[in-house]
């Protein structure tokens, strides 16, 4: 009996250092959601077994993509139709700087960073490609809001997001790559 006590004390103190881990789903509907996997959700909290779902929904994460389509920007940036032809390709989360870059199948690219702002006016960009979307309303509570769109002229082939550089001189470089066969 005092072994099995021990056991399970030791493991309760090792679980409290694993790394919190999440899950990036995208979803047909054009929502992104972020699940918690965390181990530290399986163990029960004295006197009760369980207190919280695994895995975990974190619904102020979440991004709705297709809220984006009654913008005056994107609908002047993309194709027709295009909360009907529209899917979600691609979805990385930097980490550090609580980006989100989204590739969708128009050959488009959305930015959302964690971010509370609101009356943010609409700015332009030096680069035609850019389409600022920082002054686009999203529903209270939600925390990652849209940074801006890269146009699309052609299918996304390859795709990263970065944490590397200094926060206050944040810079995001375009490289068209082409190969020849």
């Amino acid at each position: 009996m005092r072994v099995n006590f021990f056991v399970v004390s030791l493991t309760k103190l090792l679980v409290q250092f694993e790394p919190h881990r999440m899950v990036v789903t995208r979803n047909a509907d054009l929502t992104i959601r972020f699940l918690d996997i965390s181990v530290q959700l399986l163990i029960p909290k004295p006197p009760y077994p369980f207190t919280s779902a695994f895995p975990r929904a974190l619904p102020l994460l979440s991004i709705d993509v297709l809220a984006l389509a009654g913008s005056p920007e994107i609908a002047a940036h993309v194709s027709s139709g295009f909360d009907e032809k529209v899917r979600i390709l691609d979805v990385q989360l930097a980490a550090e700087s609580l980006e989100v870059g989204v590739v969708l199948s128009g050959g488009e690219m959305l930015v959302y960073r964690m971010a509370d702002r609101q009356g943010v006016t609409a700015r332009q960009l030096p680069d035609k490609r850019l389409v600022s979307l920082e002054h686009v309303p999203v529903p209270d509570g939600l925390r990652f809001k849209p940074y801006f769109l890269i146009t699309g002229e052609s299918p996304v082939t390859a795709f990263v997001i970065s944490d590397v550089g200094a926060y206050s001189s944040r810079k995001y470089e375009l490289f068209p790559l082409t190969c020849s066969r």
